[in-house]
């Protein structure tokens, strides 16, 4: 059972490493999006699998996260105990992002069951959500 159980992790990691990874190809370059990535600070073998999370000086988490469901997209501001709230992210200070920066947190987390279809599809909804929106809002 145990030797099961280490197959069926590896297999889900594999399969997660393979949706985030389509994500990313479909979502593209960060520095036009104004994104920097978060969660790869050691590399990609940092990140956990089946999430990405970003962060944008430009616009407040919350306002992409409402432009973003609005186009279909379920995403957050990153963890639970801050969502709504108008305050820099304590988590992304601690790891060494500006206040401004951490008011722009954004975190999009695929399951098990999200296909590679669905994955890139959301990469390129993301993309085209904020290259609109990024244009709209004054440097």
């Amino acid at each position: 059972a145990h030797r099961q159980h280490r197959v069926h992790l590896a297999e889900t990691q594999r399969r997660l490493d393979e949706i985030t990874a389509a994500f990313d190809v479909s979502l593209g370059a960060l520095e036009p999006l104004g994104l920097v990535a978060t969660g790869a600070a050691g590399g990609s073998a940092a990140r956990l699998a089946g999430h990405r999370s970003f962060a944008a000086s430009w616009l407040l988490g919350d306002d992409l996260v409402a432009a973003l469901d609005h186009a279909g997209i379920a995403a957050s501001t990153g963890s639970a105990c801050i969502s709504g709230s108008r305050e820099p992210s304590e988590a992304l200070l601690a790891m060494g992002f500006d206040e401004e920066q951490s008011r722009g947190g954004l975190r999009i987390t695929f399951g098990a069951t999200t296909t590679l279809d669905e994955a890139r599809s959301a990469g390129e909804l993301v993309r085209s959500v904020l290259s609109r929106i990024r244009t709209a809002v004054p440097a």
